[in-house]
């Protein structure tokens, strides 16, 4: 296989140009752009600083019906039952041929639009199988550049379909990848819920994925998602289940939502929307006014739900239109769920490509990342909103280090009076590369003035006495150099930014002038054994930690949910096993649970593998406990390498939280070099952690002295209206085995209540905080290690 160089190409997060060098399928380097050699042997094409990205993923659609709009009749009426009908009638003129011929054509159309991952629905309410049969044909023919999965769909019903229940049997012995059910389909609710037993059971049994088809209509007594996601919980399968469509949830009542969302979280399903066919079949019914009959994709993303977008029909019974273009089901999902605030339509990006690959469980078979797959896009844009404002096609779409699909470029001509022709791409000029520089921007006010770009990264402090009378002044030298991670001369050219310069001031959403974020370091028995293993057999001291998960976090949801606030919760993976009822209770009542190590180590001494394996054990712990991958990450005692960021970057986190430089919110780039990949870093203090204030274990840890709640109280308010006066980020850390004791959750409830009387202060988790801080795009800043010579 032909290497493959691509060049000048930029990565989501990553300020600068990179270079991306491809050996035998796989990302053999991604480097700062011009720094990988060519050979003869190498490809090379030229990004021309355009968007690099993973591929498209498709989560749901129906490719055994594509293409058959109108055969033998139009659906006329536009209903979902109308289709099965049109359906019905077109089933019995299936072939091999004609199957296979139509699949082929539009997997062509996918492929071209830069779409690599499918999974696929295949109806096997026929006792012939033909469609499913010529599908799996299909599916290993173009395995070399399409993968796709296919789910044995039961159209017309499991129960309520003569032979329903075999021929799915039957459809998951040919080999399909997941199986499927419709329940609200079936003759009755028993019927609908025992279909839903089958379809696990046979999941479960044979190792395969389950997505349904649920609830699907206008009906807000359809619930067949509660059950849906309670199976997924109790056998197991958690995040391997997806419910499709829930459009009933767009009907369903506030409260009944609520208590949805959190059985949604806690069971780790996912969910997929599909914002064109939905609105298209939808509320067809209704007079005026008519349901959109999507299901709540703002609100299950809010409440840390993996939500996809899926294209559904493709020109079949239930939708006439379509080519296959996720760009273009992205945009109608951003505006009919009405997310088009910056970071919302970079979030419906996502949902056609991360969000749909945790869908179909790619995990490390999909991304940009040395040793895996080279599957990617390159796209004339400048980020996932420009993608879709302005519908842009892949320039080039590279599938396991080949590129199967090139659109050439090809601008408008505009011949306007009195003007040379010119071209018209639809750029606004001022995000333009060459201009958006010199970008006014009112809110952000200047930076103040930095060390000239040779030196921002090399200082050196020369303490030198007046030689001796032996001539040897070297002896007296001391000498500080700062510098990026393996620089080698002074003539190295340094990073753009560090951490000479301070933050970014941050413009908070809905005119807010500052946020804050409560957050809980659920410790537990975790920071003593960690501390003293010793200590394991001393039972006072263990039961003066286990005061938090049992006594401190009850009250603190209490209080927490009084006030209708969210908060994040600092999970070790020991902590989780120890608890996973508790944590069970935190994730339904709506808080975001994030990483705290395993066993609350210090990585003082640690290897960059060591902290790995660390990191990588507590990710193991939550998934198996709270069936979720948590965003961010906590280092515990706040102790982080120069290796840290990479690694929280290898694993997919989305930000940290353990940096002091900083009274708000930025991109952290991993290194000081071209290229480096970047997370928010959301900034803490030892004054604003009631461990200083509170935390005394004899011969564990602590002064002895253990403050007043009103003493604290008292700094942590003057705290407040300083930062909120500053327009900062107020950061509050504490412990429940510490603040959850009674007279100390007294004071942190009037501090709530002065801080819900600031109506410009946005209170908000970790996770949104840092979401947001990503949308506006913040130049990066790196920390060069010193190195004392």
């Amino acid at each position: 296989m032909t290497d493959l160089l691509v060049r000048d190409g930029r990565m989501p997060g990553r300020p600068e140009p990179v270079d991306v060098l491809v050996r035998d399928g796989r990302f053999a380097a991604i480097r700062p752009a011009g720094s990988v050699p060519a050979d003869g042997r190498v490809t090379v094409l030229d990004a021309e600083g355009g968007l690099l990205t993973p591929p498209y993923v498709e989560p749901h659609v129906h490719l055994d019906s594509v293409l058959t709009a109108g055969e033998p009749r139009w659906n006329e009426s536009g209903t979902l039952w109308e289709g099965i009908a049109r359906w019905a009638e077109r089933k019995p003129l299936l072939s091999r041929d004609d199957v296979a011929g139509r699949v082929r054509q539009v997997l062509r159309w996918y492929v071209a639009n830069g779409v690599l991952h499918i999974r696929s629905h295949v109806d096997v309410t026929d006792p012939s199988l033909v469609a499913l049969r010529a599908l799996l044909e299909v599916r290993e023919s173009v395995r070399d550049v399409v993968n796709l999965q296919i789910v044995a769909f039961p159209q017309e019903g499991v129960c309520s379909f003569p032979d329903g229940e075999r021929l799915l049997g039957e459809a998951v012995r040919l080999g399909v990848d997941v199986v499927g059910a419709i329940p609200h389909y079936e003759d009755t609710r028993e019927d609908g819920v025992r279909s839903l037993e089958i379809a696990v059971a046979l999941a479960a049994e044979h190792g395969l994925r389950v997505d349904v088809h649920c609830d699907e209509i206008d009906d807000e007594q359809s619930r067949f998602v509660e059950v849906l996601a309670t199976q997924a919980l109790r056998t197991g399968l958690r995040d391997r289940v997806t419910a499709s469509h829930t459009t009933a949830m767009g009907s369903y009542n506030a409260a009944y939502a609520y208590k949805l969302q959190r059985l949604l979280l806690r069971s780790g399903v996912n969910l997929v929307c599909n914002p064109m066919v939905n609105l298209h079949l939808q509320g067809r019914f209704d007079d005026y006014p008519k349901r959109r009959g999507l299901t709540r994709v703002k609100e299950m993303l809010a409440a840390g739900v993996n939500v996809a977008f899926g294209h559904d029909d493709i020109m079949d019974p239930w939708f006439p239109l379509g080519t296959a273009n996720p760009a273009q089901v992205a945009l109608v999902g951003a505006l009919a769920t009405q997310m088009t605030a910056p970071a919302e339509i970079a979030a419906c990006h996502g949902m056609v490509t991360e969000r749909a690959a945790a869908v179909l469980g790619l995990d490390d078979r999909y991304g940009l990342a040395e040793g895996r797959p080279a599957s990617f896009l390159v796209l004339p844009a400048q980020d996932g909103v420009d993608v879709l404002r302005r519908q842009v096609r892949p320039r080039f779409v590279v599938a396991r280090g080949r590129v199967v699909a090139e659109t050439p470029k090809a601008d408008a001509v505009l011949r306007w009076p009195g003007e040379e022709p010119g071209p018209v791409d639809f750029v606004r000029d001022a995000d333009r590369p060459e201009t958006a520089s010199t970008r006014v921007r009112p809110s952000v006010p200047e930076p103040p003035e930095v060390l000239p770009e040779a030196d921002a990264n090399r200082v050196r402090l020369s303490v030198q006495e007046p030689p001796s009378a032996h001539g040897e002044p070297e002896a007296s030298r001391v000498r500080l150099s700062v510098s990026e991670p393996g620089a080698g001369t002074e003539h190295d050219a340094p990073a753009a930014r560090d951490a000479t310069r301070p933050a970014d001031p941050v413009a908070w959403p809905g005119g807010a002038t500052a946020a804050a974020v409560l957050s809980f370091d659920l410790d537990a028995e975790a920071v003593v054994l960690t501390a003293d293993p010793g200590s394991a057999t001393r039972l006072s001291v263990m039961s003066h930690q286990a005061y938090g998960p049992l006594t401190g976090v009850p009250r603190i949801l209490r209080l927490l949910r009084r006030h209708d606030l969210r908060a994040t919760f600092y999970v070790p993976g020991y902590t989780a096993e120890r608890y996973p009822e508790l944590i069970g209770r935190i994730v339904d009542a709506g808080h975001e649970i994030a990483h705290h190590g395993y066993l609350h180590e210090s990585v003082r001494g640690m290897s960059a593998e060591e902290e790995g394996a660390m990191l990588d054990r507590g990710l193991a712990a939550l998934k198996r406990v709270a069936g979720l991958r948590p965003a961010g990450y906590r280092a515990p005692m706040w102790e982080t390498t120069y290796a840290t960021p990479g690694l929280l970057l290898d694993r997919g986190f989305e930000y940290d939280s353990s940096l002091m430089d900083s009274d708000v919110p930025y991109l952290l780039a991993e290194h000081g070099g071209r290229g480096a990949r970047s997370l928010v870093e959301i900034p803490v203090h030892w004054a604003l952690d009631d461990w200083e204030q509170y935390a005394y274990v004899p011969e564990v840890f602590g002064s002895g002295v253990i403050e007043s709640p009103a003493k604290v109280l008292e700094m942590w308010s003057l705290e407040l209206r300083a930062i909120h006066e500053d327009g900062g980020c107020f950061s509050l850390t504490n412990h429940p085995f510490l603040s959850g004791r009674a007279a100390r959750l007294r004071a942190l409830d009037q501090l709530i209540e002065m801080m819900t009387s600031l109506p410009t202060l946005w209170i908000a988790t970790a996770g949104e905080v840092a979401r947001h801080v990503r949308a506006l795009n913040p130049a990066p800043r790196s920390f060069p290690p010193p190195v004392v010579e």
